[in-house]
């Protein structure tokens, strides 16, 4: 059972050797995941920090919004 573990944990690459032996193309594809987490991440923590206090998220971008809709009528 410990042989099997210690076979895995050995021939297992780590993350940074898998990255390494991408092409060009692949790393570049895992390169905008890695930059969509980030962003996502981001997010997640600015709605964590305005749930801990009474401040709206959207605020902003609802004004800008209704700002630009010109002579439009709705």
């Amino acid at each position: 059972m410990a042989s099997g573990w210690g076979i895995m944990t050995w021939s297992t690459p780590t993350e940074q050797q898998f990255y390494d032996a991408l092409s060009p193309e692949l790393k570049r594809k895992m390169d905008d995941v890695r930059a969509q987490r980030a962003g996502k991440n981001e997010i997640r923590d600015k709605l964590e920090s305005a749930s801990a206090s009474d401040q709206v998220v959207w605020a902003d971008q609802f004004a800008s919004a209704k700002t630009n809709t010109g002579n439009r009528k709705v």
